[in-house]
């Protein structure tokens, strides 16, 4: 997953001045990894989903790790 930061300036600032005082992030939230346990009672094994912003289920999913699942959504983020 991949999210964008965008920073900018608040206004010119001399070079003494620290940087982050004199900046603001902007955060964009492109969606979520949600991880949930096996449950072995009703057979069901740990699964990391990928969630979009608005809530609703990508139906990238993985078995493994949300490293493995993280490496399928940048995959698809480049195709």
């Amino acid at each position: 997953m991949h999210t964008s930061h965008l920073f900018v300036p608040k206004r010119p600032s001399p070079p003494a001045i620290d940087i982050e005082q004199a900046s603001e992030v902007v955060y964009r939230l492109d969606g979520y990894i949600m991880h949930t346990e096996a449950d072995s009672a009703r057979g069901t094994p740990s699964e990391w989903v990928y969630v979009a912003a608005d809530g609703q289920e990508t139906g990238l999913r993985s078995q493994v790790s949300a490293d493995s699942l993280r490496a399928e959504i940048l995959r698809n983020a480049t195709q």
